[in-house]
Order: structure tokens, then C-alpha cells, then sequence
């Protein structure tokens, strides 16, 4: 294991702290720098590893369930009132769905919005 770097002790946004909502914790994911492996293959190269699964459901996709829940909200498309209907978070124990409608779910559930 890599000595830790001067800077790992230095407090980063969102690590670390209580949210009030899960859509809070999405992003503010680690990005960790592979020195060794440029090493071991000789190349003279910056690896740099952006670790998503850090986020609330281990995905990137997290970013974009949140993301399209927050903007139709901002936009005023949606509200309390509003039901949507996201057949891919229905399969979830399907292995051939995708997470991005498990997020799309989780975000308007966390938002008030009603879901089907």
C-alpha cells in the first residue's frame, strides 16, 4: 500500500458529514491517482481513478437520477402532485435493467415525488 500523500489528512466537501438527503450524497466522489501502475508497465503516464461507486447507490448513474429529478423540480415539470412512471426501477432484480431508473426512483422518492 502507497505511503499516504501530505494532503490525504485535508477535510474534502461531503466527506464525512450528515446529509438531510440522500440526493446530497450523490457526487463529491474521490478521485485517487494509480502511481503504481504507470511504473509496472514503464509508462510515463498520470492514471487517475474517479471512485463512483462512493456515491449512495455505488454508481455514476447515481449523478444522473439526481440530476434530471432536480432539474424537472427547479423547472417547476414537477411536483408533490406529480406520479412518475419509471418502468425500469419496476425490474429491479433483473439482471439486464440498468441502475439509472433505480436512481431516477430513489431521487424522486426523496423528493416527495410519487412513483409507479
Amino acid at each position: 500500500m502507497d505511503a499516504p500523500s501530505p494532503t490525504s489528512a485535508v477535510h474534502r466537501p461531503g466527506r464525512g458529514r450528515v446529509f438531510d438527503s440522500i440526493v446530497d450524497a450523490v457526487g463529491d466522489t474521490p478521485i485517487v491517482r494509480l502511481r503504481k501502475l504507470p511504473q509496472q508497465h514503464g509508462a510515463h503516464a498520470t492514471i487517475l481513478a474517479k471512485l463512483e461507486y462512493f456515491n449512495p447507490a455505488a454508481s455514476v448513474k447515481d449523478r444522473i437520477g439526481a440530476a434530471m429529478i432536480i432539474a424537472m423540480e427547479q423547472a417547476g415539470v414537477i411536483n408533490a402532485d406529480t406520479v412518475l412512471i419509471e418502468p425500469t426501477s419496476l425490474a429491479r432484480l433483473s439482471a439486464e435493467t440498468g441502475d439509472a431508473g433505480i436512481d431516477v426512483d430513489r431521487a424522486a422518492q426523496d423528493v416527495g415525488v410519487s412513483r409507479r
